[in-house]
């Protein structure tokens, strides 16, 4: 017991040596700048999943980088190659709450340990059972291990492709692509217990002749039980224009039917395309007080096919 208490000590000493002395050719340390980029690279891969998903996802990257150099940090202490130059690496998960655990002090010889150059600019990043492939040409990261390949896997959005009626839509890894009828898809996640937790519906219909876009928005989120709703312009995707309902306890009668009580959290966009109205509602189970939304909008993603 008193080796390992002993060995902890040195590591916080010689740590603290190295905040007293400073951070000397950190330029020198291309294992530095590559750990930052490939962490930086899946965290903003993992934005992309939006709301709480997003935030869990970036903070388990992170933990997982900091853990494996701070492992190094001690597997270099007791190594006959000495330390090397000291340094701080900087891993941001984007929480400001965690701003002063972003910067750790460590050293050029336990960077070496976790990313290997193995030539022509690619690297070998080792974050625990991670095996990450960093490129310096194209800045992308690839999987070296299965294990890798289902932390990529599970931080890229897919796209659903419509070609009957030409266009694209982004969605989360853990949704799937549930029914195609008619002119409508729905891309849900549903619990093992057969709940809807989150769904992305579009759909496409004829428009009304006489009803403008508001009034058209108007009638179909009346048609459905909710408790408020507000209508704006949508914003973010100068491409397709068209409006957007934020509806609060939006509820689906079908799934009452079936026992489904859930009032969700839903935003429901009406797009203009020719003479054609195509819908976009997405919904999420609401989150408790004080935790982000579970809620995903596609409507930035939404393409048109040319």
């Amino acid at each position: 017991m008193k080796r390992y208490i002993i060995s902890g000590l040195v590591v916080v000493l010689t740590v603290s040596l190295l905040l007293v002395f400073g951070n000397r050719g950190q330029e020198d340390i291309p294992e530095k700048c590559i750990i930052e980029a490939t962490h930086n690279y899946l965290v903003n891969r993992a934005e992309q999943l939006q709301g709480n998903r997003a935030f869990l996802k970036k903070h388990e990257i992170s933990w997982a980088f900091k853990s494996a150099v701070m492992n190094a940090n001690r597997e270099a202490v007791y190594s006959d190659d000495g330390l090397g130059k000291s340094v701080e690496i900087y891993l941001d998960s984007g929480d400001t709450s965690l701003e002063a655990m972003n910067e750790i002090p460590t050293w050029s010889n336990a960077l070496e340990m976790v990313a290997q150059n193995r030539g022509n600019g690619l690297w070998v990043v080792s974050i625990g059972d991670w095996e990450l492939e960093f490129n310096e040409r194209t800045a992308e990261v690839k999987a070296g291990n299965n294990e890798a390949a289902k932390l990529l896997e599970g931080i890229t959005l897919r796209t659903y492709h419509n070609t009957k009626y030409g266009y694209s839509v982004d969605y989360p890894p853990e949704l799937n692509v549930l029914d195609v009828i008619q002119e409508a898809v729905s891309i849900s996640y549903v619990s093992s217990d057969g709940t809807m937790e989150r769904a992305i519906f579009v759909n496409f219909l004829p428009k009304i002749q006489g009803l403008g876009l508001n009034d058209y928005a108007e009638e179909r989120v009346s048609s459905f039980s909710h408790e408020d709703y507000q209508i704006y312009l949508a914003e973010g995707n100068q491409n397709v224009g068209g409006i957007v309902a934020y509806i609060t306890d939006f509820k689906f009668e079908n799934l009452e039917i079936l026992g489904n009580y859930i009032g969700y959290e839903a935003r429901w966009y009406f797009i203009e395309k020719d003479e054609n109205i195509f819908e976009i509602l997405t919904v999420a189970r609401p989150a408790p007080s004080g935790i982000r939304t579970y809620l995903f909008d596609p409507y930035t993603s939404f393409r048109f096919q040319p």
